[in-house]
């Protein structure tokens, strides 16, 4: 099911959409109004998409592109093992890990730690963020869950974990994107691997190439999955 979403072969396409190529300018310019306003690091620029990386070809209205073109990647925080607390105090926020991502996130074991930990704003957990396992067994790196409802108190994520933040596209269709056959065999080919731990690193997440269709389709192809 996930594998013809993605294809455009899971539901019929509308001329009358506004097409991709169209959405990705708007992400764009959003990209460059949230780096001009510091919310938002600037970033190298991605590559060409060559022929190799492209699928077979597109239904008409959708357009190949970068996961780094249409989100914002945040890597998660870092903090002593001495600093972990189960105890939700004053000064302390709550802090996802490997285990919190499943199916769903799963909100009913969280660490805290203190909350000076957080060095940027966007480090910031906001409902509708992806948040995906960077680094674990290689049978589970690269494992994401999205965080469906605004949580309930300041939460910050581990540095094994990262954020995937869509911009101005669906993120459940992003979430589709990455939980696809396709995503997840590019995702643990390209991770590296020590003795027991694979890491996604942000280098090779943010080039990936997905197709893209128009925003009104990725709300009918959400629906319909």
């Amino acid at each position: 099911i996930l594998e013809l979403a993605v294809r455009g072969l899971l539901v019929p396409q509308d001329s009358s959409d506004e097409p991709a190529s169209e959405l990705l300018k708007k992400i764009s310019q959003k990209k460059a109004k949230l780096v001009a306003k510091g919310l938002t690091k600037a970033e190298k620029p991605l590559p060409a998409i060559k022929l190799k990386d492209r699928a077979s070809a597109l239904p008409s209205g959708w357009e190949h592109c970068h996961l780094g073109s249409i989100t914002q990647i945040v890597r998660g925080i870092t903090f002593p093992a001495s600093e972990k607390s189960k105890t939700p105090e004053k000064g302390r926020v709550a802090c996802l890990r490997t285990s919190n991502v499943q199916d769903r996130i799963e909100w009913d074991d969280l660490l805290f730690i203190r909350e000076e930990f957080i060095k940027r704003e966007d480090q910031v957990l906001l409902e509708d963020d992806i948040v995906m396992s960077m680094a674990n067994s290689r049978e589970l790196v690269g494992k994401v869950a999205i965080v469906d409802e605004a949580p309930t108190s300041k939460t910050t994520f581990g540095g094994f974990l990262g954020v995937i933040r869509p911009i101005t596209v669906n993120p459940y269709f992003v979430m589709i994107l990455l939980r696809t056959p396709n995503a997840r065999n590019e995702l643990i080919g390209s991770a590296s691997q020590t003795t027991n731990i694979a890491n996604v690193s942000l280098g090779k997440l943010r080039p990936l190439v997905f197709p893209i269709p128009p925003l009104a389709e990725q709300h009918r192809i959400v629906a319909k999955v």
